[in-house]
């Protein structure tokens, strides 16, 4: 059976795979003094699977990572890097009031992202008070069904980008996975 010329079963992947996407209107270039004064999403590799997710309030800038966390950093240090690199960067500017205490608090309680534990979404959806999201396209949806988004930037994206690739769990477990294990292999290789 074919639906569309294609079989059932590939149409229906497709149809999930154009669900789970985000795709935007309008990504306007990136005016980086908003970062000292507005709260905004971070969304690091923003054509990749799955992308990488930061948060910043008023100047500070803040993320769970495979080996870590960064907490508090002045939104200078991640900005030079995406610079020095090229990282395609989405810049989503949200209409909420966070204040550095409260978001220093949620990161506190969270150590690393790891395969089987805690992803960089995790510590973001709580500080935003919205739970319970897989994916940043689910909570994206959510955000703008909220009115929170206020606008979307860009840095470094390819010239026909329009929005964030599908993914899942499966990506994000995977991704971190990989992670760890060349974090492993680094640490066993200079042991000798």
């Amino acid at each position: 059976m074919k639906m569309f010329g294609l079989p059932v079963r590939q149409f229906l992947f497709l149809m999930v795979k154009l669900m789970s996407e985000y795709r935007f209107d309008a990504i306007l270039p990136m005016d980086t003094l908003l970062l000292n004064e507005e709260t905004f999403l971070w969304i690091w590799y923003a054509d990749k699977i799955p992308p990488h997710l930061g948060i910043s309030t008023r100047g500070s800038y803040f993320s769970l990572k495979y080996n870590g966390k960064d907490a508090a950093l002045k939104t200078d240090k991640p900005l030079k890097v995406i610079h020095d690199r090229r990282i395609p960067v989405l810049f989503i500017c949200l209409d909420v009031s966070l204040t550095l205490e409260s978001v220093l608090s949620v990161f506190d309680s969270f150590d690393k992202a790891s395969s089987q534990g805690y992803t960089c979404l995790d510590p973001i959806q709580k500080s935003l008070h919205y739970d319970g999201f897989k994916t940043v396209c689910d909570l994206l949806d959510e955000l703008k069904k909220d009115g929170k988004i206020k606008s979307v930037s860009g840095l470094n994206l390819p010239e026909d980008y329009a929005g964030i690739p599908a993914y899942g769990m499966e990506e994000i477990r995977s991704r971190l996975n990989k992670l760890e294990n060349a974090s492993i292999g680094k640490h066993l290789s200079s042991l000798g």
